[in-house]
Formats: structure tokens, C-alpha cells, sequence
């Protein structure tokens, strides 16, 4: 190992972008476990999640904290908590889940929101190119399964849109089975939406956007399947393009 050039001047200290933030706290590390669960389909609306001791458990922290991440969720109406003998966490539905994200991720910059648009597209390029590589039937059938669910969604209700958008990309890093970069993928994905939702940007999510998103992901669908990477690196630029366009920083195609 070669000793460092003392006279060498110090490297610069790496800073985090702006409105870059990550869980400063364990009420925030379980508050985002929750939410890629309910992504993932793990809790759909209407059931209950486990009590407090169970997910204290399941999430190695305090009880305390626990209460602390569901009363984010409640705040945001997620979920329902009845306290007291008999009572219990029910999900009502995933439309605000991005809202209940806003305590953690502060407001990216403008200026900023290209780079982030551009890594949330590099690493979502990856996740299906590794998904499409090492999904069984069953995973293939699961993505299926969450598109279909968006083709489901009634037009207009832009944030119910967004959050199922939200489950396929959840979906296919589970289905990519590498922990770091689901974990990665999952922080970009957050910021994301926790930028649409601050902006009000999902008032432009309109009828032909609407449309072409769905294009899209059953484009992505087929090209998983067929395992096209050219076609998944497409699909994923496109994506990339309507984003931006929606934050109205790139022109729309003519």
C-alpha cells in the first residue's frame, strides 16, 4: 500500500446534490420499508397490516419508531390506525404514498431535475435488463399482473397512476435480485415522486400521455420477455423523454 503525498492538497469534500437526502433516521429507514411493501403488492387495499410488536420485530426497531412511520402513513391517508383494544392498521389506498414521503426527501432544484431524470433512467435501464435476464415464469407473470393493474386505473387519477407505475418498478428490481441496487433504484424512485408531488406535476399527466405510458410499459413488458435489450434501452429513453416533458423541460414531439 503506497503512502499518501502529504503535500498533495486534500481532495474536495463530496457534497450531496441538493434535494438529495437519504433516511436520517430509523422512523424514516422503516417509514421506506413499508412503502416499497405496499408497492410490492405485500399489503393491498383493504388488509391489514401486522401489529405493532409484529412489524417492530420484522423491522429490528422500537415500537416507538414504528408509531412514528405509521403516523407518516396516516398523515398522508395511507392507512387507517384504530388505537386501542381491538385496533389495528388497515390500508385505504397507495395514492398518497409519495406525500408521505415529503418529511424525507427535501425539493430538488430545477437545474437538477435533468440529472435526476437521467439517473432514475440509467438505473431503470439496468433493473430491466437484469429482470429480464433472470425472471422465472412466475416473475414474468407478476409484472404482467402489475401493468395490467395500470391499465385498470380510471383516466384522470393521475397519483393513483403514478403510485402503480410506481409497483412495476418495484416489482422488477425485486425480480433483478441484486439488494443494492433495488435499494439505489428505490431512492431515485422516491425522489421522483416526491418531485412530481411537490410540483403538481401530475396535472400534466394527460389523456395522450396517459395513452403513450401505457404504450410504454407494454412495450417494456415485451421486450422483458423477449429479452430485447436494444428494446428495453428504447423503451426506458422514451420514458425518459415523457418525464422530462411532463416537468415541462423538454419540447414535445411534434
Amino acid at each position: 500500500m503506497s503512502i499518501p503525498d502529504r503535500d498533495r492538497p486534500a481532495p474536495a469534500v463530496q457534497r450531496e446534490p441538493e434535494g438529495f437526502a437519504r433516511p436520517v433516521s430509523v422512523a424514516d429507514e422503516a417509514l421506506l420499508q413499508l412503502v416499497d411493501d405496499l408497492r410490492e403488492g405485500l399489503y393491498p387495499r383493504g388488509s391489514s397490516l401486522p401489529n405493532l410488536q409484529e412489524l417492530a420485530q420484522y423491522l429490528n426497531i422500537s415500537v416507538t419508531n414504528v408509531r412514528v412511520a405509521l403516523q407518516r402513513l396516516e398523515t398522508a391517508g395511507v392507512v387507517s390506525v384504530r388505537r386501542g383494544r381491538g385496533g389495528g392498521v388497515t390500508v385505504i389506498t397507495l395514492d398518497n404514498v409519495s406525500a408521505a414521503l415529503q418529511s424525507i426527501f427535501s425539493p430538488t432544484p430545477e437545474r437538477q431535475l435533468p440529472a435526476l431524470v437521467e439517473a432514475w433512467s440509467t438505473l431503470e435501464r439496468e433493473v430491466f435488463l437484469l429482470a429480464s435476464r433472470r425472471a422465472s415464469q412466475e416473475d414474468l407473470a407478476r409484472l404482467a399482473a402489475a401493468i395490467k393493474d395500470l391499465h385498470e386505473v380510471e383516466p384522470g387519477n393521475a397519483a393513483a397512476f403514478q403510485e402503480l407505475s410506481f409497483r412495476v418498478h418495484t416489482v422488477a428490481a425485486t425480480i433483478a435480485r441484486n439488494p443494492f441496487l433495488k435499494r439505489y433504484f428505490s431512492t431515485l424512485m422516491n425522489m421522483l415522486g416526491a418531485v412530481f408531488t411537490a410540483r403538481g406535476n401530475l396535472s400534466e399527466f394527460t389523456a395522450d400521455r396517459r395513452r403513450l405510458a401505457l404504450e410504454q410499459y407494454d412495450g417494456l413488458l415485451q421486450a422483458v420477455v423477449r429479452q430485447d435489450f436494444p428494446g428495453i434501452s428504447g423503451v426506458v429513453q422514451d420514458r425518459a423523454e415523457l418525464q422530462l416533458q411532463m416537468m415541462g423541460l423538454a419540447p414535445e414531439r411534434s
